[in-house]
């Protein structure tokens, strides 16, 4: 029963990932929303098969006696936009999947822990950049059409 829920985890991850943008307050907030969920996410991906390339190359985590995990790295990807949007118990989500893939000895603590780290090391300051140049661009689009707002006299 346990592999069943664990791999299981994953695919909720991303069903909730797609959901998510359904919560924006405005068609308008939802367009810019889906496209940051979407930079979030291909920054992750890219991390996570990034590093599993040279990891493959490199062996680094062989070198360590360690494991590259690309199922945490992949959870990682997937959970970055629904914690990033105040939805922490993602969070826990991700906690639980590793307590799993523990048990069932997928990959150890230090596997987990380590990979982790190096994909947060890579993703998070291309996430920070993508933010960055989507609200440059918003404030700039705002700039130029601002929202009319009611006369009130």
């Amino acid at each position: 029963m346990l592999p069943i829920v664990c791999n299981a985890i994953t695919p909720l991850l991303l069903l909730a990932l797609l959901a998510l943008p359904w919560f924006a307050k405005s068609a308008l907030a939802r367009g810019r929303f889906i496209g940051l969920i979407g930079a979030q996410t291909a920054a992750g991906l890219a991390a996570t098969y990034g590093l599993m390339a040279l990891d493959q190359a490199f062996g680094w985590w062989p070198s360590w006696g360690l494991d590259y995990s690309t199922h945490s790295a992949f959870a990682l990807s997937l959970a970055l936009p629904l914690v990033k949007h105040h939805h922490w118990a993602w969070g826990g989500v991700l906690i639980v999947y590793g307590l799993f893939m523990r048990q069932l000895n997928y990959h150890s603590w230090a596997d987990m822990l380590t990979t982790g780290l190096a994909w947060a090391a890579l993703c998070l300051p291309l996430v920070y950049g993508i933010e960055r140049f989507i609200d440059c661009k918003t404030q700039a689009a705002q700039a130029k059409n601002p929202l009319p707002t009611k006369n009130t006299r």
